[in-house]
């Protein structure tokens, strides 16, 4: 059975539970890392795995699967998984497959393209072939590579280099927190999102500190910084 990860938040964790576990790969043909730990049952296997990203503090969770001595890039004929997010979803270039060539890597990204975000929630999915001959691989870590080459024209240029290792990884807690806490076009507002969805104390003023200080503290800094932005920020924290 083929790899089946799904994904959950739990505060900040972002977590990806991954890959039906065949017999075979239970018995060695994997290797776990960061935050990752196998889970019963799986999708239509007995088991799975669940990764996890978070951004408080950063981490990542990933599947090492071992691959056969002498496998090139052209060898790779078929790659895929099952999945499903519990919440939150595909992003920031996150869940993907990475294939080692040459000390860089070539992404296959999890998600709709061409951005690889919007992936459904709470629902098994299947990834199909992600190495169908149309199918987009980022190459832009290898020479004459782009973000959006096909495996098609990736195999004319990589299918002799010999692939040190494929791993699936989540990554994307950075990119969650940033989209729930704003656009960053709004400075002020996307501070006070952050300190509200951390659950961060807002109490400075029980150290006698109020508007007045802070106003002055954000006037001290006005030949850098606009004034009245860093005023707005500041407050978000009284």
């Amino acid at each position: 059975m083929r790899p089946v990860f799904s994904r959950s938040i739990l505060a900040l964790a972002i977590a990806l539970a991954a890959a039906p576990i065949s017999a075979g790969a239970a018995a060695g043909g994997f290797s776990l890392f960061g935050d990752a730990q196998l889970v019963s049952p799986g999708h239509g296997s007995p088991a799975g795995v669940q990764l996890r990203s978070t951004f408080v503090p950063a981490g990542f969770g990933g599947i090492d699967f071992a691959i056969p001595s002498g496998t090139t890039f052209g060898n790779i004929s078929n790659l895929g998984t099952d999945y499903m997010f519990t919440a939150a979803s595909c992003g920031g270039g996150s869940p993907r497959f990475q294939i080692n060539i040459g000390g860089k890597s070539a992404f296959v990204y999890i998600g709709p393209p061409p951005n690889y975000t919007g992936c459904a929630t709470n629902s098994w999915v299947s990834t199909g072939n992600l190495i169908a001959p149309a199918s987009f691989v980022d190459t832009s870590q290898l020479p004459g590579g782009t973000f959006y080459d096909t495996f098609a024209a990736a195999d004319l240029k990589y299918g002799s280099d010999s692939v040190t290792g494929i791993q699936l990884l989540i990554d994307s807690g950075w990119f969650e927190l940033a989209r729930a806490t704003g656009s960053g076009r709004d400075a002020a507002v996307d501070v006070r999102g952050l300190i509200s969805l951390l659950g961060l104390p807002q109490h400075i003023a029980e150290f006698g500190i109020g508007e007045r200080e802070l106003r002055r503290a954000a006037d001290d800094l006005a030949d850098k910084y606009p004034a009245e932005d860093l005023l707005e920020i500041y407050l978000a924290a009284l």
